[in-house]
């Protein structure tokens, strides 16, 4: 392994790593591109209107960090985690379309929240 301190095989299953660099030899530099755009996305005064697009904002932020983390395993040789990852992603992503399509559904959609914490305190 690497001293490098931006090296990011220093756990995990480096032959892993090597084989996923070899797989993808651009993503890296994709990374760099995908970084800016998610920074000029989420990394700013968010101007919103109600509560439909707060939720739309915390979710779509939600899955950006499921996308780091599924590569971050994906990298160092965890596919089993990844495909977890994936299954919240994608129903966060759902439900973020679904919100997106219906804003006026945002409210029962939080106010769920409540009955299934009460849920999980009885």
């Amino acid at each position: 392994m690497s001293n490098l301190a931006n090296d990011l095989t220093i756990y995990g299953f480096p032959g892993e790593c090597k084989k996923f660099d070899e797989r993808h030899p651009l993503w890296k530099e994709v990374m760099q591109n995908l970084q800016q755009a998610f920074n000029l996305a989420f990394t700013r005064e968010q101007q919103t209107k109600g509560p439909e697009d707060r939720l739309v904002y915390c979710f779509g932020r939600l899955c950006v960090e499921d996308f780091m983390e599924i590569l971050l395993v994906c990298y160092h040789g965890y596919g089993a985690a990844a495909s977890k990852l994936l299954r919240s992603m994608y129903e966060l992503t759902v439900t973020l379309y679904y919100v997106h399509e219906h804003p006026d559904e945002a409210d029962i959609f939080m106010g769920y929240h409540l009955v299934q914490q009460n849920k999980l305190l009885d």
